[in-house]
């Protein structure tokens, strides 16, 4: 015969592993999202800067996680205390955290993201053109192309078509020039307008 508290737990466990099944579609949305709006709708920018790392990146993912992990707290628990030995409660805490800082990293994080690029628009378009010259580390032929180059110390690249670039693709780097026209935006960021590409 089985339990009052047997069957409650069954219940339990089949409304959660329902509820497991609903974040794990909408990782997947959020991740198509986040895909969609890299290579479509994000702005060309260009810079690097840790305070972008760490108030954007970083805060916002870490944040999300721990809303996640609250949100889930009763599962997380039960899951724990359910499963003896070392390993296995190494594996659930090492796996719901993997799984927390993606969904955090591909919602909270895509729409952080996306609210500071936007910012970083509005700064930028009210801001004076410049040119600017760097040297060419590579020519990125294989896949998602690019020409990549240094800026102030940081490794910066272009996303490009395999077309534009293919002229170049046994060519040295060293003897071509990056032209690049921005505009500047938050922190040490620059919206990309246009580039071209010269020989020295």
């Amino acid at each position: 015969m089985i339990s009052k508290d047997s069957r409650s737990k069954r219940a339990y466990i089949r409304k959660e592993q329902k509820k497991e099944k609903l974040h794990y579609r909408i990782i997947i949305g959020l991740m198509i999202i986040s895909v969609i709006y890299h290579y479509f709708i994000s702005p060309d920018t260009i810079g690097s800067d840790p305070r972008y790392t760490t108030y954007i990146f970083i805060l916002h993912t870490v944040a999300g996680a721990i809303g996640l992990g609250v949100y889930r707290g009763q599962f997380l628990l039960y899951r724990f205390v359910t499963n003896k030995g070392i390993g296995i409660r190494a594996f659930i805490l090492v796996f719901y955290t993997i799984q927390g800082l993606l969904f955090s990293f591909f919602s909270i994080g895509t729409f952080a993201r996306a609210g500071w690029e936007y910012a970083n628009y509005q700064q930028a378009i009210h801001s004076s053109a410049e040119e600017h010259v760097y040297e060419i580390d590579r020519f990125w032929t294989k896949d998602d192309p690019s020409i990549d180059f240094y800026m102030d110390g940081h490794f910066e690249k272009i996303e490009v078509s395999y077309k534009d670039i293919k002229a170049y693709k046994d060519e040295n780097p060293e003897d071509f020039e990056l032209h690049l026209r921005t505009r500047k935006g938050i922190w040490n960021y620059y919206l990309l307008e246009s580039w071209s590409i010269s020989r020295k």
